[in-house]
């Protein structure tokens, strides 16, 4: 696009240096009038005119030829096509640079969104969950830890987040309404790059786990399923707001059953 430019402009400078060197031009002129007075050449006395000598006054008309006419009226056609040259040039060249001008805006904020994607932070939780099983309480509750980590160059600030823990009878989508990021309770806490932060998962203490969930549980027998899901949001080094959804699903071996692992649900795995 710049090549471009430069090339016009390089067209257009002769053209522009021509009309400034042309004089400017009158269609309007009129041809002058030569008075020329005849008088009677016999006599001596002063031409003032008698009745019997009248003073005989000729117009004798001085002006161009046709040819020189002619000649004009080519040269002013000229004049006007290169006037009307300029000027389309001029709009050419008008349009081109409000053209580059909204390029150089357009190309320097994608270059200030790529620098932002390549220097912001980027808060993840691990895809493996803890592989141990999750620890059971007194109170009846059950708890699992999970690690966050700051994965991009910047801190990240402001982290906030919303941890769960359950175990239902049926599938997530059908027990479960998974919470919007928009309400997190922001906190001061800063993630610099490269660090983790361990968070812990845990069950309500309303809904109690009895012996024989947490048997089954343990030996893999268990019917019902056991959901870590939840969010983290957080701002980054420009002050733009982030997230990162996540969900993953407690499961056993098919043929052992004794190395239970965390694996990721098919939905609310996502991020900005």
């Amino acid at each position: 696009m710049f090549r471009k430019a430069v090339l016009v402009i390089a067209l257009l400078a002769p053209l522009t240096l021509l009309a400034a060197s042309q004089p400017p031009r009158n269609s309007s002129r009129q041809h002058p009038l030569q008075i020329t007075t005849l008088a009677n050449p016999q006599t001596t006395q002063p031409q003032s005119g008698t009745d019997g000598s009248p003073f005989v006054v000729k117009l004798t008309n001085t002006g161009k030829s046709d040819q020189a006419a002619k000649q004009e009226a080519d040269d002013l056609k000229d004049q006007t096509a290169v006037n009307e040259v300029i000027a389309a040039g001029t709009v050419i060249l008008a349009l081109f640079t409000v053209v580059l001008a909204f390029t150089g805006i357009y190309q320097a904020r994608i270059s200030s969104k790529t620098a932002k994607q390549e220097l912001r932070a980027y808060i993840g939780i691990d895809e493996y969950m803890p592989k141990e099983l999750p620890k059971w309480n007194r109170d009846g509750t059950l708890e699992v830890l999970g690690v966050v980590t700051n994965y991009g160059e910047t801190p990240a600030y402001k982290l906030g987040h919303s941890l769960n823990l359950r175990f239902v009878e049926k599938s997530f989508s059908e027990e479960i309404a998974f919470p919007d990021y928009k309400t997190g309770i922001r906190k001061s806490e800063t993630i610099n790059p490269g660090q983790t932060v361990v968070l812990s998962f845990k069950t309500s203490s309303d809904d109690p786990i009895s012996s024989n969930d947490k048997l089954r549980l343990y030996t893999g027998a268990s019917k019902k399923r056991l959901y870590a899901y939840g969010f983290v949001v957080y701002d980054d080094a420009f002050e733009d707001s982030h997230y990162s959804n996540f969900c993953f699903e407690l499961k056993w071996d098919r043929d052992s059953k004794i190395n239970p692992s965390w694996m990721t649900y098919g939905s609310h795995n996502d991020s900005d």
